[in-house]
């Protein structure tokens, strides 16, 4: 209501000097020029009589910015022409000066104003503030806001026990927030409030009574600094500021430098060089460590000298920055090409020998030739299972040719699911052999790239990884002599093309030829069959054996058997080879036999190609009786 009445008050003069100057109007020939040097609102000329005011009547001119000039724009009267007497208050609002009675108005209400900036109400010891300058800050037109261009007063609480939220945010030059400085809010005038630690967003808040407040920074983060040192940050008319300070250079640094090989271990006796523009400017012998270099800030090449193993790194990005102070080098092994005798097709016919990049376990710096295949041999040092791949953008196509001296370009190995890595399972039997890999690009360009051979477990076991069972004989063996002096010893073999039957005499521990009490049934162990070899020579070149398998197919044991021939060979008769058959003898040949399929018609190793048998009997193949009789002697004496 008091700015309703203010305005028409306003209206009201506005309407009264109107018509003053209408009622009071004078002829040009006696007033030709209007002034009002005595301030009475009348014009000077005499008997003009006319009212007058120059704008700066000491009605209309107030001076409550303190600047010793009227407030009414143009007037330039100074506030020493105000009558001393009277010092223009309006305390009881009636648009009326309380002691001259001259028409005034203080722009605010007349509980609230702080004219002289003390931070008290000027009527009273209230505590107030205008939220502006209040030395700048009036509102003659009772709209709100404060005249002051850019000074709004409505943000202001006018509730002097309302508390407002001032928050400040400190950010780096990216506007990524800082931490690890603190933070202190004062109000002008006054102590400034205990410094708080910024939080992880980088902001401090503090509740406070409405005034002019200013955040300054007590501390700052390391590396980081003020455009201007001690700045005062004003809030002015909003309740948030954001601080952005500026990363320091410093004028040295600490660089790092970690050489490891590829698979990420540390790698020693290495010996590390930083230079500037090809000038050294420090040098050090990495031991498995990293290295630190204090250097003024700048940027720095890095190259390497190697004390033993030759290795191949990327010498074009070992670069150090300010702001990439730390590198690690990855070392690779470097590729040896050397010419391999053994031949490899080409087109499927023409073999010709090639030249191999000899790998071993990690990775390799190679170059695949382009639009043909290039060619690596892996010697293993240890079984395992193993990938095979080139670490390229490009697509390549690695395919595995077996052992060197058979290789086949037709041969593929188990890929991974990205069809780019060889998966290889390399038994301990094979360690010391040699691998070969051929890869090729899809591209008709060379290309060069990292080639990798890692051991990513133990090898899958097989049964030719597990041991053999050696079969040796569980009898007392004793040396057989057939025959004698005066005595034909006659040797029948077994006719296996028709059904045999032998019996195991458990008195004698032999088998006997129709029952237990037929004639012995006796096998040749080192004497040849009419089909292969003796058992004593099969045993020499290579092995009597057998595998066993469940009913799942699930291997169960594999059993050798050339013990047990060489004790029957040592104890055969040394005529004929012979020695009666025995239980654990019959076994060793049955296993042997049907592992190997000596008795099965479309087995590579069938024996009896051409020759009808029984296969119930053809285990006996190696088999015969003896009799022995009398030497006919016919010569006269």
């Amino acid at each position: 209501m008091k700015a309703k009445f203010k305005k028409r008050h306003l209206l009201s003069l506005l309407l009264i000097s109107s018509l003053s100057l209408s009622l009071f109007s004078c002829s040009p020939s006696e007033c030709t020029e209007h002034t009002d040097e005595n301030d009475d609102a009348l014009c000077d000329t005499k008997d003009c009589g006319e009212a007058y005011t120059d704008g700066c009547d000491t009605k209309a001119c107030l001076d409550t910015d303190g600047d010793g000039k009227c407030d009414n724009e143009g007037c330039d009267k100074a506030t020493d022409n105000v009558p001393d007497a009277c010092t223009h208050t309006d305390k009881d609002d009636n648009g009326k000066c309380d002691e001259c009675s001259l028409d005034f108005t203080d722009g605010c209400d007349k509980n609230h104003t702080d004219v002289n900036d003390d931070g008290l109400c000027d009527f009273g010891e209230e505590a107030f503030t205008d939220g502006c300058d209040t030395k700048a800050c009036l509102d003659t037109d009772g709209d709100g806001k404060c005249d002051n261009e850019g000074c709004d007063k409505s943000l202001a609480p006018q509730n002097p026990d309302e508390k407002i939220t001032l928050t400040i945010k400190v950010v780096d030059g990216e506007g990524n927030a800082l931490t690890g400085a603190k933070v202190q809010i004062c109000k002008e005038g006054e102590a400034c409030q205990k410094p708080v630690s910024l939080d992880e967003n980088g902001t401090a808040a503090f509740s406070v009574e409405p005034g002019v407040y200013y955040a300054t920074l007590s501390s700052l983060p390391e590396g980081y600094t003020e455009e201007v040192s001690g700045a005062k940050y004003y809030f002015g008319n909003s309740t948030k500021i954001t601080v952005t300070l500026t990363k320091e250079e410093p004028t040295a640094l600490d660089y790092k430098v970690t050489v490891v090989d590829a698979a990420g271990n540390p790698v020693s006796d290495i010996i590390v060089y930083l230079k500037k523009d090809g000038a050294q400017v420090g040098f050090n012998v990495a031991l498995g460590n990293t290295l630190v270099f204090n250097l003024p800030t700048d940027t720095y090449s890095v190259e390497l000298e190697f004390t033993g193993t030759e290795y191949f790194y990327e010498k074009d990005k070992c670069i150090l920055t300010p702001d990439e102070s730390e590198l690690t080098v990855t070392l690779y092994l470097a590729p040896t090409e050397k010419e391999v005798v053994y031949a490899v097709p080409k087109d499927g016919s023409d073999h010709k020998p090639y030249n191999a990049y000899y790998l071993g376990e990690g990775s390799t710096y190679v170059t695949i030739k382009a639009d043909e295949m290039t060619y690596f041999l892996f010697r293993p040092q240890r079984g395992g299972i193993y990938e095979f791949y080139a670490d390229t953008a490009r697509e390549l196509y690695t395919g595995y040719y077996g052992n060197p001296l058979a290789a086949l370009a037709s041969n593929t190995a188990e890929l991974d699911e990205s069809g780019k890595k060889i998966i290889l399972n390399i038994r301990d039997s094979s360690v010391g052999g040699e691998f070969l890999i051929g890869v090729r690009s899809d591209e008709k360009k060379t290309v060069n790239c990292i080639f990798t051979i890692d051991r990513i477990s133990d090898p899958i076991r097989t049964p030719e990884d597990e041991p053999y069972q050696q079969i040796t004989s569980k009898l007392e063996l004793s040396p057989l002599v057939l025959g004698g002096e005066g005595l034909t010893v006659n040797v029948t073999n077994i006719d296996i093309t028709q059904k045999v039957t032998v019996v195991l005499n458990n008195s004698d521990g032999y088998y006997h030829l129709g029952d237990e009490n037929g004639p012995i049934v006796y096998v040749r162990i080192t004497t040849k069959s009419n089909y292969i070899d003796s058992f004593s020579t099969i045993c020499g070149t290579s092995a009597m054996h057998c595998y066993f398998y469940d009913e799942e197919g699930n291997f169960v044991k594999k059993e050798l058997y050339n013990e047990l021939i060489s004790e029957y060979a040592a104890v055969a008769d040394e005529k004929t080879g012979l020695y009666p058959l025995t239980e654990e003898m019959a076994a060793a040949i049955k296993n042997h036999g049907n592992y190997v399929g000596w008795w099965q018609a479309t087995g590579a190793n069938y024996i009896f190609t051409g020759t009808p048998i029984d296969v119930e009997s053809a285990w006996l193949y190696a088999c015969a009786t003896v009799e022995i009789t009398e030497t006919n002697d016919t010569t006269e004496p």
